[in-house]
């Protein structure tokens, strides 16, 4: 195996071992996101809760019968009824922006990651086509050197019949 056969093959390795360490890289994330979540759940479970009733009471706002119940909680209980509704609603929006800004820095990096997969497969495909076409050419090349040199060794030996 000359130089440059054992050069190319260790440029086809590493383009293989980049291009597995990409994709794990995307696995990785994933489970760092989703432990980093349960981490969170863990440290803050008031604050999950909080947030999680505070969604729901948003959510529940935006539709009809929600909105008719916090006019007829308001009618009773007064202004701080409202206050508390206002600062429930405010938090839950706040988490909710949060939560999709979250999602939204988590689909660019997620992005990133595919687009560096993408160049390093593409990469290793033309790697991959070049170090087969080198090799098709080596193989017709001892064909030929083959060939010869069986031509030559069976004239050769005619020669040496016939003298």
């Amino acid at each position: 195996m000359s130089q440059d056969d054992k050069r190319e093959e260790l440029k086809e390795r590493i383009a293989a071992g980049e291009a597995r360490h990409a994709a794990r890289q995307v696995a990785q994330s994933a489970k760092e996101a989703a432990g980093d979540a349960a981490a969170f759940v863990k440290r803050n479970p008031l604050l999950a809760v909080g947030g999680a009733i505070a969604a729901g009471l948003a959510i529940g706002m935006m539709t009809k019968p929600g909105r008719r119940v916090a006019r007829q909680a308001v009618g009773k209980s007064g202004v701080l009824a409202t206050l508390a509704r206002d600062a429930v609603l405010a938090y839950g929006i706040k988490l909710i922006d949060d939560a999709t800004s979250a999602a939204r820095t988590g689909q660019d990096k997620l992005e990133d990651l595919s687009d560096a997969a993408r160049e390093k497969t593409r990469s290793a495909k033309r790697e991959a086509a070049y170090i087969a076409t080198k090799a098709s050419d080596n193989v017709a090349s001892a064909k030929r050197n083959a060939t010869r040199k069986t031509r030559r060794a069976v004239r050769g030996l005619k020669d040496r019949i016939s003298h």
